[in-house]
């Protein structure tokens, strides 16, 4: 085993992402916080839609939306279309046949039950009856809320995770609020983004091969910059190569769909500006 040649894992959505972490390999648990509305969601529904593209069986665990949300979420990112908004022009047989075309897909309805335990039987059904090998988890603060003691809940909620996730050989993110900074900028006004802020963050960094923070000034006075986003790495278990360094993006209000920053570069979007996105 230790003499077969070491490759890449699997791409994220971002290139940068894929070169700087060497890819995502099952067995690993990834997470990722942000503050609030700062785009944890909008980066999940991304990720999945990119996801399917690439032929993966994808299973998701959206525990504070709605499955007809999200599937519309997911549509629209693949489409490049807001179908989850009323006021968008939407193409009844361009939606269909998106939709119609999600066979990886397997939304999991939680009206009713989000405990852990309905979840991990549900994710193994998923593998074993379905072969889903990526799986999404949004968010913890859902799944650890009705604890009695959620800082030990989380704890062994993310060991179990981690153990199921080396069990079954698939690869899983979560993803966690965050606590307010103690000091500088809020997480919402494009405030760092780091480990200790994740809402019972030792459970998160102990578990974690990968841990992610999203950036975006929400207030910023300027709504160009409103849409201008990093992603931080805080830690790489894999190499350590990744941790500290940041992915820029910018969200194009046009089409719901962040782009990398060379993407950016190609489209001119900022034409003249000298910046580090």
């Amino acid at each position: 085993e230790a003499l077969k040649p070491t490759e890449y894992g699997r791409p994220w959505m971002f290139e940068k992402l894929t070169d700087i972490t060497y890819g995502r390999r099952l067995g690993e648990v990834v997470a990722l916080g942000a503050g609030v509305s700062v785009g944890k969601t909008d980066t999940v529904m991304q990720s999945v839609a990119f996801d399917l593209k690439q032929g993966y069986k994808v299973g998701t665990f959206m525990l504070e939306q709605q499955p007809r949300e999200t599937l519309l979420r997911i549509a629209g990112k693949l489409d490049g279309q807001h179908y989850h908004l009323p006021d968008n022009e939407t193409d009844p047989k361009k939606l269909e046949a998106s939709i119609l075309g999600m066979n990886n897909l397997y939304i999991y309805d939680n009206f009713g039950s989000i405990d852990w335990e309905t979840i991990s039987s549900k994710i193994k059904f998923m593998k074993h009856n379905y072969g889903v090998e990526m799986f999404y988890i949004d968010n913890l603060t859902a799944l650890n809320a009705h604890a009695q003691d959620e800082r030990r809940n989380l704890d062994g909620l993310m060991a179990d995770i981690a153990a199921l996730a080396k069990e079954l050989d698939i690869w899983v993110l979560v993803v966690s609020h965050l606590n307010p900074p103690k000091t500088g900028a809020s997480h919402e006004a494009g405030g760092t983004v780091e480990q200790g802020q994740l809402t019972g963050s030792r459970a998160i960094m102990r578990w974690s091969s990968f841990i992610f923070g999203v950036e975006r000034n929400t207030i910023h006075e300027d709504p160009v910059e409103r849409q201008k986003g990093l992603i931080r790495c805080i830690k790489d278990r894999f190499s350590g190569k990744a941790t500290g360094k940041t992915i820029g993006f910018v969200y194009d209000i046009d089409t719901g769909i962040q782009l990398e920053s060379e993407a950016i570069e190609q489209l001119d979007m900022f034409e003249g500006e000298d910046d580090d996105y």
